[in-house]
C-alpha cells in the first residue's frame, strides 16, 4: 500500500484513536489514553506533525509522522512510558528449556518483527523464551514445532478455524497489546498457556 502527503501519519492516527480505552475528539485531531497514575495524549497537527505528552511521566516526543520507523518506535515508547511496562513484571518460565513461542500474521511482517523485538528483549533480560515467526500458509508445520502458538488480531480469522484441540497452546493476541507491542504482555499471555 502506498501513502500520500500526509496519509500515513493520518492512518496510524486513526489506528491508534480506534484502539480500546481511546477517548477522542475529532475537533482536535487528539487521542487520550489513562491509567490509574497518568494520562496521554496523541495529536496529529496538519495532517504530518505528530506529538505525544505524558506530563505525569515528563515524557514528550514532537516529530514528523510521516517517517514510519520513527513514529513506530515513539508510538512504543508512548505506550511503554503510559503504562510502565517493565521487562520484570513478566514472569519467566521456569523450565530448563526455553519455551518456543510462534507468533502468526497474515503476511509475516508484523509477526517478524514481534518475534525479534521478543528475542531482543530475552537476551536482553533472560527471559526463557524463543519466538518465531510464521504467515498463516506456513503456520501448520511451523506449529507443529513450537510451545505456544499466538495468533495476531488479523489472523483471527484462521484461528477460529482451527479445531478445539488445536486451540489448546493457541490464542489471539489482545488487539491493544499487539497495536502497541507490549512485548511482556504477549510473552505473559503465552506463559499462561503453557500453565
Amino acid at each position: 500500500m502506498t501513502f500520500g502527503e500526509g496519509s500515513l501519519a493520518q492512518a496510524i492516527f486513526d489506528q491508534a484513536r480506534e484502539l480500546n480505552g481511546a477517548l477522542t475528539s475529532r475537533e482536535m485531531q487528539a487521542v487520550w489514553f489513562h491509567n490509574e497514575e497518568a494520562v496521554g495524549m496523541i495529536r496529529l497537527w496538519e495532517n504530518t506533525i505528530v506529538e505525544m505528552d505524558i506530563p505525569e511521566r515528563c515524557f514528550w516526543a514532537h516529530f514528523d509522522g510521516n517517517d514510519a520507523i520513527v513514529f513506530y518506535d515513539h508510538i512504543h515508547a508512548f505506550f511503554e512510558a503510559l503504562y510502565r511496562n517493565s521487562p520484570q513484571d513478566v514472569q519467566q518460565v521456569l523450565d530448563h528449556a526455553p519455551m518456543k513461542l510462534l507468533i502468526i500474521c497474515t503476511t509475516g511482517i508484523t509477526s517478524s518483527l514481534a518475534a525479534a523485538h521478543i528475542n531482543e528483549l530475552a537476551r536482553q533480560h533472560g527471559w526463557n523464551v524463543e519466538a518465531d515467526w510464521s504467515t498463516i500458509e506456513q503456520a501448520r508445520w511451523k506449529a507443529a514445532l513450537a510451545d505456544v502458538v499466538l495468533y495476531a488480531p488479523q489472523a483471527a480469522a484462521a484461528f477460529q478455524g482451527l479445531s478445539q484441540d488445536e486451540k489448546r497452546h493457541c490464542a489471539l493476541i489482545r488487539p491493544l497489546d499487539f497495536a502497541t507491542m507490549n512485548m511482556p504482555a504477549i510473552v505473559r499471555q503465552a506463559q499462561l498457556l503453557m500453565a
